[in-house]
């Protein structure tokens, strides 16, 4: 915009404005996917005050939840619940209104209406059932729950021979990290070997090959458990690898 601008008055913008944005390199034309659920699809002894949660495979449009993510009774009937929605860690959180009857399956339906930024819809409804806890026995699993109290790369400027590397508060399964501890880019996972050092409660993920200027998200998830069976909270954050030495400025 150049300085021959002006406001009702006459006065001229004081210098001129520029600006620049870089176009996606790839037309965007995949479906999302759901990473995750919480709770599982049968999964069983669910507590009654429990919200439910599913995880993207990449960012989707907020909009577009509304009334294609429900929780549906034994009758079908649709249960008043709200729906929170997380870009960062690419997960929709719906919480019911009133508390769940114990003793009760309940279906959680994510329909094709939902849709990513670039518009595209679920290839199909995504359908999964949990069953809640006896009546008898309404109290929640332990709230001793596995935290990650370190973890790395963060921030920009990684080098490409960078590991991931996350520490727990608390000795973890780790059978669960497999396909719940993974790393993506443009919301596709690439390939990576996991390991984890029990003395030190560390998983490690070392990636196939990590690109320049790139930005990756490390995701884990709802499903990896404690030894007692508690879940992780869902836990993503991003880092971006150093550009080609030739893109550097001058």
């Amino acid at each position: 915009m150049t300085n021959q601008i002006t406001d009702r008055a006459g006065n001229p913008l004081p210098a001129a404005q520029s600006w620049s944005f870089t176009t996606a390199s790839v037309l965007d034309l995949s479906p999302p996917s759901i990473l995750s659920t919480v709770p599982g699809d049968g999964e069983t002894g669910v507590a009654v005050n429990s919200a439910i949660q599913v995880v993207f495979n990449k960012e989707i449009d907020e909009q577009s939840l509304s009334s294609n993510f429900v929780l549906q009774g034994p009758g079908g009937g649709e249960i008043a619940s709200s729906i929170r929605y997380d870009s960062g860690a690419r997960s929709a959180t719906l919480t019911p209104s009133v508390a769940l009857q114990p003793e009760t399956t309940y279906q959680a339906i994510v329909r094709r209406g939902v849709s990513d930024l670039s518009g595209n819809a679920l290839a199909a409804d995504v359908r999964w059932s949990f069953t809640t806890v006896r009546s008898d026995d309404q109290t929640p699993p332990g709230d001793d729950r596995p935290e990650v109290i370190e973890r790395q790369p963060i921030g920009i400027d990684i080098p490409l021979e960078s590991f991931v590397t996350v520490r727990f508060s608390k000795a973890i399964r780790p059978e669960t990290l497999a396909g719940n501890f993974m790393i993506t880019t443009r919301g596709r996972a690439i390939s990576a070997e996991i390991g984890f050092n029990i003395s030190s409660n560390t998983a490690t993920m070392i990636p196939s090959r990590l690109r320049h200027g790139t930005t990756y998200t490390v995701v884990l998830t709802h499903d990896i458990r404690d030894l007692a069976g508690n879940r992780l909270e869902h836990t993503s954050w991003t880092f971006r690898t150093v550009n080609r030495p030739d893109d550097d400025d001058d």
